[in-house]
């Protein structure tokens, strides 16, 4: 069995937190985006939950106790910048590290996704094999990927 180092000590891992599914929420107004994204990432044996925009997401967060969040920038009522400022301003769910994505030119959102502390940015459309190096990458607890 595994052992994991908690705080210099030492302990075996559980068969359950071996097989425990991650949980990531995806945020897309583009209901074929969300349901690409919900199929693929599942496939990869996460459980996916996906919200429409960055307002509906902010209600799902206590229920759904994301590891991850990818979150489209451009999407009505609140979009990813918005929600992320928001999410960043919360002391409970603020560790949440977020993937945002965009189609919009890198240069112009890359900067702005620094500041707001964002992960990774990908660009759209989605690189899937990409994705699912960057995805394994954050919820692994590898060193750290940044916006780049």
């Amino acid at each position: 069995m595994p052992i994991q180092i908690v705080f210099g000590f030492q302990r075996k891992v559980t068969r359950r937190e071996i097989t425990m599914k991650k949980n990531i929420l995806v945020i897309d107004d583009l209901a074929d985006n969300r349901l690409i994204l919900r199929i693929y990432l599942s496939k990869q044996g996460y459980n996916v939950t996906v919200a429409k925009d960055g307002a509906e997401a902010l209600t799902m967060i206590a229920t759904s106790k994301p590891a991850l969040i990818i979150s489209d920038v451009m999407m009505p009522k609140m979009g990813g910048f918005e929600f992320l400022e928001t999410l960043k301003s919360k002391v409970l769910f603020g560790n949440i590290p977020v993937i945002l994505m965009s189609s919009k030119e890198k240069a112009l959102v890359n900067p702005i996704a620094k500041d707001l502390m964002a992960h990774t940015f990908l660009e759209k459309p989605i690189d899937l094999a990409k994705l699912k190096r960057v995805v394994q990458s954050i919820l692994s607890n590898s060193p750290s990927l940044s916006v780049a």
